[in-house]
Order: structure tokens, then C-alpha cells, then sequence
């Protein structure tokens, strides 16, 4: 370790004239070594410091000074980076969102109850159901849409059969395929069981009962931009869907979602979602509350 001189006036003056000089070597780059000794050899003529000891100290202050602006470089690479971002509860909203949205956005669930009140009640629906209760029906669907801001292509492989004289459907389907929005791109497939009451009777609506899991690679697009993969899982407590329009009307669903990000960060929460009607509903996740737009496939925070 280089020494120190006795205390003094004349000490300190040497030592503040190199602390100055060892700045301007460090702004230099440390090659003005030359400059440095010139500077101390002149405030040397005020004090007994020696040639060897200022040249030391300049080298040290050298040192030091790059040590310094090697540690802040290397600061730089600790601030938040994408690679580094958290999932939110907003981007845990969105991907239960999109799992959701109707026949013009991402084909989610709204859409898939759509079909399943379309094989029970719709023009595609057999005229007397209950002539056929018990027996199975197996049948392989595609469909695929290209719009404003979305598209999505997916084939179902479904299985369904009518019983209790023709007023119940039990319908189970497994899906595949991709969807792109605005918010996210995603490569999934879903799989679920429903229970459809009201097929025939007077009721104005279907009364769905079920449970629904997606599983998919998603892509955003906003905020931070991640890649994840998620699971979405839903159990459904007496939805109804309107015999006419084939829309939810009411009813709730619990939900549980899982999420790993390609940086290693994973969210996982379970919440309840409530239909309101109108192509809406409102989710609650965890604390936050958020308004999901069934058309589009879209969170809101509330």
C-alpha cells in the first residue's frame, strides 16, 4: 500500500493537487500520464513529497478512477429489463379475456357456447331430438375467421348426445388452433364438458353447466411484450344462453389461471367471473377487478 506523508498543510495541498490530477488522467483515459507528472512537479515545489510517491498515488487514482467507471458500466446491465418484467394481473386478465371472446375476435368459450346451443337449438340442430336420445354423434368442425385486428383458425373433434326425451344435450369437445389480436397472438387448444338443459321446453333460455380448460402459447404484443404459456381452467354454474340469439345472458364461472413467462417470472390466480349480459362480464382476480369485453376478447381494469 502506498504511504501517506506526515500531516500537514503542505501534504494536503499535494494531495489535493493529485486527487485533481488522477481526475483529469481518468477523463483521458489514464494516457496522460506526462501531463500528470509535469502538474504534480510544479505543486512539488511547495512541499517535500517525492517524484516516486506522486507518481504512485497518480497511478492509484488511475486505477481507481476505471475501476469506478467499470463498476457503473456494470451497473447498467442490473436496471429492469424486459427480460426481467414481472406478470401483472393485467396480462393474467387478458389471457382470460381472449380465452373468452366470441366468434369475432378469438373464438373463446363465448363462441364455443355459441356452437354447442347452435347443435342443440339451432338450424343445424335435429328436428325431434328426443328420437334420438342416447344415441352419440361424433362430428369434426373448422372454423376460421380473418378481420379487422383478428383471426383465428380451429378445428373441434366433438362428441354429443340428446337424453331426457330430448330437452338435454351432454356435449364434450376437444379444440386446436391459433388466434391473433391486437394484444396478444396465441397457439392453444382447449378441451371441455357441458351439460345443456332446456332444449325443448319453453324456457327462453339454455341453462349450461360445465367445466372448460385452455392450455396455449401466448405472445403479447402489449406492455412489456412477454412470451408465456398459460392454463385457464373454468368450472360454469348455471349459464344461460339465449335460445334465439345463442348469447350468454347470466350466470358465473370460477377461474383458475397459471402462467410461466419465458424469463422464468410465473403468476398464478383463481377468481370468479360473473356474466352480465350485453356481451360483457366482470372478472375478479385475486384483489383487481376487471371488465372483460366477450366481443373482443378484452380486459379492462375496473
Amino acid at each position: 500500500m502506498v504511504g501517506f506523508p506526515a500531516s500537514g498543510s503542505m501534504g494536503a495541498e499535494a494531495l489535493s493537487g493529485s486527487v485533481d490530477i488522477g481526475k483529469k488522467l481518468v477523463a483521458d483515459g489514464c494516457t496522460s500520464k506526462a501531463i500528470g507528472v509535469k502538474n504534480n512537479m510544479s505543486l512539488g515545489k511547495e512541499n517535500t513529497m517525492s517524484h516516486k510517491y506522486l507518481h504512485s498515488l497518480t497511478l492509484l487514482l488511475c486505477a481507481v478512477g476505471v475501476a469506478s467507471v467499470a463498476v457503473i458500466g456494470c451497473g447498467k446491465n442490473l436496471s429492469p429489463t424486459d427480460s426481467q418484467s414481472a406478470i401483472t394481473e393485467d396480462d393474467a386478465a387478458d389471457v382470460v379475456a381472449a380465452s373468452m371472446g366470441g366468434s369475432s375476435s378469438s373464438e373463446g368459450l363465448s363462441a364455443q357456447l355459441k356452437l354447442a346451443a347452435e347443435l342443440g337449438s339451432g338450424p343445424t340442430a335435429p328436428d325431434a331430438p328426443a328420437t334420438i336420445d342416447g344415441i352419440t354423434f361424433d362430428t369434426t368442425i373448422v372454423r376460421q375467421a380473418f378481420g379487422l385486428g383478428y383471426s383465428y383458425r380451429y378445428t373441434y373433434y366433438i362428441s354429443y348426445l340428446f337424453s331426457n326425451l330430448g330437452n338435454t344435450l351432454d356435449l364434450s369437445y376437444a379444440m386446436k388452433g391459433v388466434y391473433d389480436l391486437p394484444r396478444m397472438s396465441s397457439d392453444d387448444s382447449a378441451n371441455a364438458v357441458l351439460n345443456l338443459n332446456h332444449i325443448v321446453d319453453s324456457n327462453a333460455t339454455l341453462t349450461v353447466n360445465g367445466s372448460y380448460l385452455r392450455l396455449g402459447s401466448q405472445q403479447f404484443k402489449v406492455r412489456d411484450q412477454l412470451s408465456i404459456t398459460s392454463q385457464i381452467t373454468m368450472s360454469l354454474t348455471n349459464v344461460e344462453v339465449d335460445k334465439f340469439t345463442k348469447l350468454i345472458q347470466s350466470g358465473t364461472a370460477t377461474v383458475s389461471i397459471s402462467v410461466q413467462a419465458s424469463n422464468g417470472r410465473s403468476f398464478s390466480r383463481t377468481g370468479t367471473i360473473t356474466f352480465d349480459g350485453n356481451q360483457r362480464a366482470t372478472l375478479l382476480l385475486g384483489a383487481r377487478l376487471f371488465i372483460l369485453d366477450l366481443i373482443r376478447g378484452e380486459a379492462e381494469a375496473g
